[in-house]
């Protein structure tokens, strides 16, 4: 049995005093990370636009702005030469020979700091990136599909396990804080080889790894388990080398990782998986620990920020959750032989699905949707946060939403119509958050942004649920940012029309009500982001024809063969591409 071989973690290095950090150099000036790196604090709106002066609120001040001159592309990149740069690779064939693709580059000029902020794997990123799949065949139960590099999968999953949490890290209030847990999945390890990853750790108190990530390890669950059952079937059994230095089976490392799910949603007061910063400081830590990761993310219907003082349950997360539970227990039945294990995470699996239906759907004067996200009053009352966001479209991906029920089915109907409506849906794809909500920034990180890898992951649900259509339009959106902005890029602006906008300008705000930390207000997108170039991918391979072995030719139907779903869809296209702007309806 798999069990028989683990053996106890040890203990990680520790981190170095800030004071150790302190003598290793100067720091560079980008990213702007702490007040701290301000002599002079004023508030400089007037050098911004007067519409994105309106877009403040009245507790913000501005403290840094940059004008950023990106350079003119007229050709769109190699999607398959830009995957082989982000993977370090110089052929396709080569894919994870140098472990997971890192996050993203802002250009070929990787000296630029500002433009260069994530030179390295984010594992929930990563997971995502490898995630690109082809079809092999259309089947009577839907469309069945492999990895198109399961050799970088199997790099990515590996190197999760071996950066992955193995001690409850104690705080000390003179190093920085991984936040690190048993089972945890890291976010990333910058380091401190390089200035900008002493930088995190200076100033945004960051050690490495950092676990500041709640979805990551719920996503290593779900696909290892996929991978075991299409590709490796002993992977469990592959021997990984730990932070502790000693080798351990990856079914060692997964173990660990469910037991952490599981305990987390038992002590959420909620019965959600929630993320809170766990920094005591002030202006240290991470305040978001899902994909939508800026400080101002997760808002309530009158724009005001979450409660972080106590945990965040979002949306798209308890998805991941739930598949998470579901796939673990194939794999407690199949491969440890342990079928009590299994039904305890298919029992937890059906209470997380009950409550998430019960609790997290909300009936306004536009309709029914799925809240971003609950948090806490200042009582510890659990509350929506009631917004239209773009994350509830990645439920339809996960079996959160599955079922034939009448309620199940209208409420993943619900879902289907928010995301296709007017103030969510644009030439480009779907808006990170509905246009009319008070929070809605078009140049905001994910408060207004288009994001291709959420039109992606939107695309695959709703093609899963038969929506081939709509699918369709968010992968020729995906398509249309690639060509119109030659790069793959992490984002656009919310409010591109005709043409792909970026923003122009580097705006840093300290948002003086909720938080000591500035934040990036607004910020040129990435120009060549992994899970962005994973998007094109997708799009390239459903319906451009790209040619490889015979398993990669066949392409995606345009249109639902479901008459039923065929003519609705087309309706809620038609409405979102027509409705008079300013209208809800």
């Amino acid at each position: 049995m798999i069990r028989e071989s683990f053996i106890p973690y040890g203990n990680p290095p520790p981190e170095p005093t800030f004071d150790e950090l302190d003598a290793m150099g100067p720091y560079p000036e980008e990213p702007l990370l702490s007040m701290e790196e301000i002599d002079d604090v004023r508030d400089l709106r007037h050098l911004l636009p007067e519409a994105t002066q309106a877009q403040l609120a009245p507790d913000e001040i501005v403290v840094r702005v940059k004008d950023i001159n990106l350079p003119e592309r007229t050709v769109p990149p190699s999607t398959f030469k830009t995957f082989m740069k982000l993977a370090r690779v110089a052929t396709l064939a080569q894919m994870g020979d140098n472990g997971p693709a890192i996050a993203a580059l802002g250009g070929e000029d990787e000296s630029d700091a500002a433009q260069n902020r994530f030179v390295a794997p984010h594992i929930r990123d990563a997971i995502l990136t490898a995630k690109l799949r082809v079809r092999c065949r259309n089947t009577e139960d839907g469309i069945e599909s492999r990895l198109r590099f399961p050799k970088l999968m199997r790099a990515t999953l590996m190197h999760t396990a071996e950066e992955g949490g193995i001690i409850d890290e104690q705080f000390d209030p003179h190093r920085p804080f991984r936040q690190e847990k048993p089972g945890k999945a890291m976010l990333v390890n910058f380091g401190i080889r390089t200035p900008g990853g002493r930088k995190f750790s200076r100033y945004a108190g960051w050690g490495f790894p950092v676990f500041v990530s709640v979805d990551a390890a719920p996503l290593f669950i779900s696909e290892t388990a996929d991978y075991v059952t299409e590709e490796e079937p002993g992977f469990l059994s592959e021997p990984y080398t730990a932070r502790d230095g000693l080798e351990h089976p990856m079914g060692q490392f997964l173990d660990l990782a469910v037991e952490r799910l599981l305990d987390d949603l038992n002590q959420s007061k909620d019965g959600f998986l929630e993320f809170k910063n766990l920094d005591p400081r002030d202006d240290k830590g991470m305040l978001n620990q899902a994909w939508a990761d800026s400080a101002g993310a997760y808002v309530h219907k009158d724009g005001e920020w979450a409660n972080h003082k106590d945990g965040i349950a979002a949306v798209e997360v308890q998805g991941y959750a739930y598949d998470a539970l579901i796939k673990a227990a194939g794999l407690y039945r199949e491969k440890f032989q342990e079928p009590d294990k299994a039904a305890i995470l298919e029992q937890r699996a059906a209470k997380l699905k009950r409550d998430f239906l019960d609790k997290f759907f909300i009936t306004d004067e536009r309709g029914t949707y799925a809240a971003m996200g609950r948090d806490y009053d200042d009582a510890g009352s659990p509350r929506n946060l009631e917004v239209r966001h773009a994350n509830m479209g990645l439920l339809l991906e996960t079996g959160i939403l599955d079922g034939d029920g009448p309620e199940i089915a209208a409420k993943r109907q619900a879902v289907i119509d928010t995301i296709l409506s007017h103030g969510m849906l644009t030439k480009f794809g779907v808006r990170t958050l509905d246009k009319y909500e008070a929070a809605y920034r078009p140049g905001g990180d994910h408060v207004g942004q288009i994001w291709p890898h959420i039109n992606e992951a939107i695309a695959r649900g709703l093609i899963k649920h038969g929506y081939l259509g709509s699918g369709r339009y968010l992968r020729q959106a995906n398509m249309e940012i690639y060509l119109e902005s030659c790069a793959t890029p992490e984002y656009i602006r919310g409010d591109s029309q005709e043409t792909v906008m970026d923003n122009p300008q580097m705006i840093a705000v300290l948002n003086k009500k909720y938080s000591q930390r500035p934040f990036m207000f607004e910020i040129p997108g990435q120009r060549l982001q992994a899970w962005g170039n994973e998007a094109v991918l997708a799009a390239k391979y459903d319906y451009s024809g790209i040619k490889g072995t015979e398993q990669y030719r066949r392409r995606l139907p345009e249109v639902s063969p479901d008459p039923a779903i065929a003519a609705r869809e087309a309706t809620l296209l038609a409405a979102a591409e027509h409705t008079e702007a300013g209208s809800p309806e």
